[in-house]
């Protein structure tokens, strides 16, 4: 079985988050998620195994992607 890298998607704009995804698994990735805001992206961490995280910066909600990626790398170091 081949393994894929499972990317998550952080985008609060529906038809750009739907392009990327689209256009990852066009390329052979497998999508994790698809996340509008940090504290779903955030949840979706805790369920799912990530390889990648993309990061829009300027999400909506209280935490931007800036933030979030602080947290990530914080979980993950």
């Amino acid at each position: 079985m081949e393994n894929k890298v499972r990317i998550l998607i952080v985008e609060d704009e529906f038809m750009i988050s739907e392009d990327i995804a689209m256009r990852l698994l066009d390329f052979g990735y497998s999508v994790a998620g698809v996340a509008p805001s940090a504290d779903k992206a955030l949840k979706i961490l805790q369920k799912e195994n990530v390889d990648i995280a993309l990061l829009d910066i300027n999400i909506q909600g209280e935490m931007d992607g800036i933030e979030l990626s602080k947290i990530i790398s914080n979980v993950v170091s």
